[in-house]
């Protein structure tokens, strides 16, 4: 089992009160694996609509690319880690 696996199984629900945010979440983990061996080890993943939709090693550059080909939606963004941390909560960008 995967580092990503592991979290994802142990992982607590954090009550964000959004179901498609938490998604992207669970989908975050369930590719972690792959994203570690695709080389995007430290860089930052934005998840939507269980897929990876950029990457990028500036977070902010990120961030606002996301925004404006999505809008305001629930994304998760993440850097690829193989302990998997840190994790910044944004629920919408």
């Amino acid at each position: 089992m995967g580092i990503g696996e592991q979290i994802l199984k142990e992982a607590p629900d954090l009550g964000t009160g959004n179901e498609e945010w938490e998604e992207n979440r669970r989908a975050f983990w369930r590719m972690h694996s792959e994203l570690l061996a695709q080389g995007y080890e430290g860089k930052w993943v934005a998840v939507y609509q269980g897929k990876v939709v950029d990457v990028d090693e500036d977070f902010g550059a990120l961030v606002k690319r996301v925004r404006e080909r999505f809008g305001y939606v629930p994304v998760y963004i993440q850097k690829v880690q193989p302990d998997g941390m840190p994790v910044y909560k944004i629920r919408r960008l």
